[in-house]
């Protein structure tokens, strides 16, 4: 199935004292998935600069998923090997 996956990047630079970064870059994507929580990991695998949390996710019948960016993050680490399910 297709998702319209949204992420956010931030500013990391250091600011002057008193400057606060408050524009977020914006990334989307289209991306095939088996459920919402794949496509995210799908996609912050693509786009590994994203850096805030929420990942937002649609399908094409307008089911919205909302992720914290390190539960997607876990996601991925099961994904790839790195944590493994309980037997």
């Amino acid at each position: 199935m297709k998702y319209k996956v949204q992420g956010n990047v931030l500013p990391t630079h250091i600011m002057p004292e008193g400057e606060h970064p408050v524009k977020a870059t914006v990334i989307s994507q289209w991306v095939d998935g088996d459920s919402p929580l794949d496509a995210a990991a799908t996609f912050l695998m693509d786009n590994d600069q994203v850096n805030a949390s929420p990942i937002l996710v649609v399908d094409s019948d307008y089911n919205i998923g909302n992720y914290p960016l390190d539960y997607v993050k876990v996601a991925i680490d099961y994904r790839v090997g790195l944590r493994e399910y309980e037997k």
